[in-house]
């Protein structure tokens, strides 16, 4: 992806506070504003609770944060990244990911498993394939796989997996009768043998 964000300054910038109807508006208008195309900003992430992240040219997101309180925004907040993932931005990135993922053995996993892309979980190899694919130019849907373990899988425990606890809030501002416990440590396998020990 470091090619794709080298062809251009580009950046993304989270904002609260807004539906899609009106945030597409406040999208138009910045682009317009600053001379810029319609689709230099689109939505990278959709995270739920009128969270959205949106994604573009540098011009284009400074214009949006100018904006975006006068459109009725809670808050928004430019995010320290190079490029503008999950647009179509990184289409410059699309055929290296695309060889890697033709050359790399897949198998269908064990336990079901969420795709960004989808907002669902995988029904098959191809479809994981295809997935891992076209996250890279298209939004990640968060907030619909939320709604898929909760709503769907009936998902009572929920743990994060890594350093940080970004998603852990994300979860608990989606269904505040939960909560998410962090799990400092990047191996799943750890959690599974916790797990055995106390049944």
């Amino acid at each position: 992806m470091e090619e794709s964000c080298n062809i251009q300054p580009t950046g993304m910038i989270n904002v609260v506070g807004l539906d899609d109807t009106k945030l597409n508006e406040l999208m138009n208008f910045s682009t317009k504003s600053v001379n810029e195309k319609p689709d230099d900003l689109s939505i990278a992430l959709h995270l739920g609770f009128e969270n959205r992240t949106v994604a573009g040219t540098v011009k284009s997101i400074e214009a949006l944060q100018k904006n975006a309180k006068s459109f009725g925004a809670k808050f928004v907040k430019r995010l320290a990244v190079s490029g503008a993932f999950h647009t179509k931005f990184m289409q410059h990135s699309r055929h290296t990911l695309e060889k890697a993922i033709h050359q790399t053995p897949i198998s269908f996993p064990s336990h079901l498993v969420l795709c960004n892309f989808f907002g669902r979980p995988y029904k098959s190899v191809d479809e994981i394939k295809t997935g891992l694919l076209e996250q890279l130019t298209n939004p990640v849907r968060w907030e619909e796989c939320v709604e898929e373990m909760l709503l769907k899988q009936h998902c009572k425990e929920f743990y994060e997996v890594g350093v940080g606890s970004t998603l852990s809030k994300m979860l608990e501002k989606h269904a505040r009768q939960l909560s998410c416990e962090n799990k400092k440590t990047h191996r799943i396998d750890s959690l599974t043998k916790k797990k055995k020990k106390k049944k």
